[in-house]
């Protein structure tokens, strides 16, 4: 019974710590090492796609792609395909928005949806991560979120230098460089991470209660309390 009781003690409090972010490392390590993948399990080529109608009756879809990571692991990138934001990506080749759920390990997610980008939305410029979903603080559901932030901050800080109307723009970028790529992961700042009110998420921005909703790109989340 102690054991028990000990367990759920180091699960639901130490595990919360920043220190116990070394698992997210390691887990990491042990993947590469252990079997010379990044990637423990097939990802590029599978996705769900869930279809729907907006309120105008128009169809669109929701894709939703399980990114592996560490060694047992998974986060979820959802896309917004509604027709909206179709349309939206299409005509200025800006990316579908999309948000990404419980990013422990930000570098495995960035460089595994970078290359969605490219399989799957280069027709629309790739996706804008808009927004973090983190359904609780341990680190293995949110052990990214502070890098998912600053690189938003310092893409969108490296994007205004080389914007032809920036006065810090650097006069020997060509035209072409100061082009969005044809197929790009762009992250939206300043990044929202959205989780449940008290709990202490790293980088919350937005606290949620049971019951609230909220939107990213055209689609509209409910959050669930399901506590322990």
């Amino acid at each position: 019974r102690w054991a028990m009781t000990g367990f759920g003690m180091i699960v639901e409090y130490l595990y919360s710590l920043p220190i116990c972010k070394l698992h997210v490392h390691l887990g990491r390590s042990l993947q590469q090492r252990g079997s010379g993948r990044k990637y423990h399990s097939r990802y590029l080529d599978i996705r769900t796609e869930l279809s729907f109608k907006d309120s105008d009756g128009r169809p669109g879809n929701v894709y939703i792609h399980a990114i592996p990571f560490m060694t047992d692991n998974y986060c979820y990138v959802v896309v917004d395909a509604s027709a909206e934001s179709k349309e939206a990506a299409l005509a200025g080749r800006t990316g579908l928005p999309c948000c990404v759920i419980d990013p422990a390990d930000s570098g495995a997610i960035t460089s595994a949806t970078t290359m969605l980008c490219e399989k799957h939305y280069s027709a629309f410029g790739g996706l804008t991560l808009e927004a973090v979903l983190c359904t609780h603080k341990h680190w293995d559901h949110s052990g990214g979120n502070y890098n998912l932030v600053r690189l938003a901050a310092m893409q969108a800080r490296e994007l205004e230098r080389r914007s032809p109307d920036s006065s810090r723009a650097d006069p020997e970028d060509s035209e072409e460089n100061q082009k969005p790529p044809l197929s790009r992961l762009l992250l939206k700042h300043p990044l929202k991470v959205f989780s449940g009110l008290d709990e202490g998420t790293p980088a919350c921005t937005d606290e949620v209660g049971h019951g609230q909703h909220f939107e990213i790109g055209a689609l509209l989340f409910e959050a669930i309390a399901t506590p322990a």
